[in-house]
């Protein structure tokens, strides 16, 4: 059976471009939410977000092809080749057997409502057809095709807030079947107008203080975030083969769906401990096995609660520490790429990122979320839990990489 591993990472994030930034920042606990200034937040209920600042796209991406993409792909085009370049792979002729497989709980909806304003406003003969490329879901996986030459299997998943870890799930199996040799997975979203007064519509945004504050009684809603985390997904015979770094191998998956409102969020855990235990026992592992967990909660009175419900329903009284990076990034959506590459991370270095924010502690999550302070703890398997509203669920587990069981 092949064995699949994480040999690269790419992160454009609130608190960091590159990996090393991101990393630095997240165990001191550096927020990025701040007030917006993409756009005009006067007329909306909340004013912050966690917004990717200091980023210019002309660092990662060719000028013919840079000007006609929108910042959604500028930061995924980013994102995968700093994945690459993690990787090793700059020296190496790959292209023609890798895959390009991302997931987006959004889309360009910055590009989509310019273009369709366009054809209000002007009518078909006169809407600008530049942007309509743009529009589309897969647009951000074609432009990485195009922008690194690219020319193996090219998909784009949509699966609201799981939809990052369901692309990975795809990579991984498209590596097993050997359609593929190398793919790059993870996820994207950003932040625009549209998507803050959906939510606000909602009622749904933080408001108040406006902090992310997951499993902590002042919780009151989600701060929403933008970024881009992309995987390097190997066989590793052949990531042992050319010598390459292994964060760690992915060991399994856990799929779940319930009859969840499609806007809303299970009644009880069930769904969310079935996919848990689906990927702990699709990994070859029990529950004991597992030392962290990279967790989905985003401040959020009803998902913050039901996860730590489903977390003590799965490990009992000795649940393995929890914390939660949407603390200092936000909801970005399709944050499964991020929330993998923490888990990675963590598995390869020994410490864990903390939930920052964790003041008043609230007895409906009284699970050990590692709060305010990064920790250090040996970590042979992590669990990343990717919960969507309506019900669809996925979780997946890591373990260090263990070559001498190759």
């Amino acid at each position: 059976m092949e064995r699949i591993v994480i040999t690269g990472i790419g992160l454009i994030t609130p608190i960091g471009i590159g990996k090393e930034a991101f990393w630095a920042n997240a165990l001191k606990g550096i927020s990025g939410i701040r007030e917006i200034s993409s756009f005009d937040t006067a007329r909306f209920s909340s004013h912050k977000g966690a917004e990717v600042r200091e980023f210019n796209p002309s660092d990662f991406i060719s000028s013919s092809n840079e000007r006609k993409m929108d910042r959604l792909s500028h930061i995924a085009v980013a994102g995968a080749r700093l994945a690459l370049e993690d990787a090793g792979l700059k020296e190496f002729s790959w292209q023609d057997r890798a895959g390009v497989v991302i997931g987006t709980a959004y889309g360009s909806l910055k590009s989509t409502s310019q273009y369709l304003n366009g054809l209000v406003d002007y009518g078909p003969s006169r809407a600008n057809p530049f942007i309509f490329p743009n529009t589309v879901s897969n647009a951000p996986a074609s432009y990485i095709a195009i922008e690194l030459e690219i020319k193996g299997p090219n998909v784009t998943v949509v699966h609201k807030q799981s939809s990052a870890e369901q692309a990975i799930f795809y990579g991984y199996n498209l590596l097993r079947r050997k359609k593929a040799d190398i793919i790059i997975t993870g996820g994207c979203d950003e932040i625009c107008w549209i998507l803050y007064q959906v939510h606000d519509i909602l009622n749904v945004l933080a408001t108040g203080s406006e902090q992310s504050c997951p499993y902590d009684r002042r919780r009151n809603g989600i701060i929403l975030g933008e970024g881009a985390g992309f995987l390097i997904l190997e066989r590793m015979e052949d990531a042992v083969k050319r010598n390459a770094r292994m964060y760690a191998e992915i060991a399994g998956f856990g799929f779940y769906g319930t009859h969840a409102p499609l806007l809303g969020w299970d009644e009880e855990p069930t769904g969310l401990c079935k996919a848990m235990e689906g990927a702990i026992k699709n990994g070859g592992l029990v529950p004991e096995d597992i030392d962290y967990i990279s967790a989905s909660a985003d401040s959020s009175s009803l998902l913050d609660a039901l996860e730590s419900k489903a977390v003590k329903s799965v490990f009992g009284n000795s649940h393995p520490p929890a914390s939660s990076i949407k603390s200092m990034i936000g909801e970005i959506g399709a944050s499964g790429g991020i929330k993998v590459a923490v888990a990675s991370l963590s598995v390869k270095e020994g410490i864990i990122p903390p939930t920052i924010n964790y003041k008043d502690p609230d007895p409906e999550c009284d699970i050990d979320c590692v709060p305010n302070e990064s920790r250090r703890k040996n970590i042979e398997a992590a669990l990343v839990n990717g919960f969507s509203t309506g019900g669809n669920h996925l979780c997946i587990t890591l373990k260090k990489v263990n070559c001498e069981r190759f």
